[in-house]
């Protein structure tokens, strides 16, 4: 290849990794926006479907069903993982946003002693039982094994009664 052309190909692979960290920053700013709307409508029982969704109930019930076609599972379990899937991406920004709450309270200095500590603590098990749970699903998908998300929705929950007191165990477990 030419210099020419190993110039102009360098330059078209610069602009698009620019392009590229662009928008992951743009996004990044974008996704842990918290809003007074968003605090009155938060709970993290929302999420709670993540642990039936998946599960083989749904599944036994449609194999069953008179006029069963060998298929309507298939379109059932993905239609089933792509809910599942939006449910993570929006579990992981309502995270985001909490995680926003914690650092906004860390700057303004109204937070109790620990919370630095306490944030970082549920980052890593979020991001750990998050990746964890996404291979689940990549593996679910080939028709191999389950998704647990236990750990997920209790880091989950964890880091929500952080700023959300009122929240106890009890009232929490659904």
């Amino acid at each position: 290849m030419s210099p020419v052309g190993m110039a102009v190909l360098s330059s078209i692979a610069f602009i698009l990794a620019l392009g590229w960290i662009y928008r992951r920053m743009s996004v990044a700013g974008r996704r842990d926006q918290v809003s007074e709307q968003w605090w009155r409508e938060f709970t993290p029982e929302r999420y709670a479907p993540l642990s039936r969704l998946l599960g083989e109930d749904d599944f036994v019930f449609v194999r069953q069903l008179p006029g069963y076609r060998r298929g309507m599972d298939r379109r059932l379990r993905s239609r089933r993982i792509a809910v599942f899937s939006s449910f993570l991406l929006d579990m992981r920004r309502d995270f985001e946003r909490l995680q926003s709450v914690g650092q906004a309270l860390l700057v303004t200095g109204q937070h109790s002693p620990g919370l630095h500590e306490d944030l970082f603590r549920l980052r890593v098990q979020f991001l750990r039982s998050w990746w964890l749970v996404r291979a689940e699903l990549a593996l679910y998908s080939l028709g191999i094994g389950a998704v647990d998300t236990s750990g997920l929705v209790a880091t989950f929950r964890g880091t929500a009664r952080l700023f959300v007191p009122e929240m106890t165990p009890q009232a929490s477990a659904a």
